[in-house]
C-alpha cells in the first residue's frame, strides 16, 4: 500500500518544507504587484489551504480511493518541482525559458522546459486537490483556492519569478531557495 512508503509524518514535513518556500517566494511577488489587501488575502488563503488540505489528507487516508488522489497530487507536485528547478537552474545560467514550446539545440539534449509545462502541471494539480478536497471543504474555501490557482497560473507571475536580471539577490535567493527545498525534496523521495 501508498501509505505504507511515506509516512503521515513524512507527508507533514514534506507540507510544511515546501509551501514555506514557496509561500515566501510567492509573498516576495505578490506584495511587489498587488495591492496590500489583496496580498494580504491570498497569502491567507494559501496558508490555510494548505491546513485544510492536510486535515483532509489525514482524515481520509484509509480511504483507497483517497489514496490514489493523494499519490496523483504528490505526483504532480513532483513534476512541478522538477520543472521548477530546471527553470530555475536556466535563470541562474542565462538561458531564457521559451514562453510556449520546449526547444533543444541538440536532439542528443533533454528539450528545455518551458512556461506552459509549468503552467500546464499547476492546472493539473489544481484539478487533483479540487478531486481530493471535494466534498470535504466548502464551496467557498474551494473557490478562494481555485482563485489563488488561478492567479498562480499567470505567465507574467513566472516569468517575474525566473526574471534573474532584474530581480534584486534577496528575490533571486527566494527563487534559488525554492529550488533548492524541492531538490532535497525530491532527493530525499519525500515527493
Amino acid at each position: 500500500m501508498y501509505a505504507s512508503t511515506m509516512t503521515i509524518e513524512a507527508r507533514r514535513l514534506f507540507s510544511a518544507y515546501w509551501s514555506f518556500d514557496l509561500q515566501a517566494l510567492l509573498k516576495w511577488q505578490f506584495a511587489h504587484i498587488t495591492p496590500k489587501d489583496h496580498f494580504h488575502k491570498v497569502d491567507q488563503i494559501i496558508l490555510r489551504t494548505i491546513i485544510k488540505v492536510g486535515l483532509v489528507s489525514q482524515r481520509l487516508l484509509e480511504q483507497q480511493s483517497v489514496l490514489v488522489k493523494m499519490h496523483r497530487v504528490e505526483r504532480q507536485c513532483r513534476h512541478f518541482g522538477l520543472i521548477y528547478c530546471e527553470l530555475v537552474t536556466q535563470a541562474d545560467e542565462g538561458i531564457s525559458p521559451s514562453p510556449s514550446s520546449s526547444s533543444s539545440n541538440s536532439p542528443a539534449k533533454t528539450p528545455t522546459p518551458d512556461l506552459s509545462i509549468l503552467l500546464s502541471t499547476l492546472k493539473k494539480l489544481q484539478e487533483g486537490l479540487n478531486a481530493l478536497v471535494q466534498g470535504q471543504l466548502s464551496d467557498r474555501s474551494i473557490n478562494q483556492m481555485n482563485e489563488v490557482f488561478g492567479e498562480l497560473q499567470d505567465p507574467s507571475l513566472w516569468n517575474r519569478i525566473l526574471d534573474r536580471a532584474n530581480s534584486t539577490p534577496h528575490e533571486w535567493n527566494l527563487a534559488v531557495k525554492l529550488r533548492d527545498s524541492f531538490h532535497n525534496i525530491i532527493e530525499a523521495k519525500l515527493l
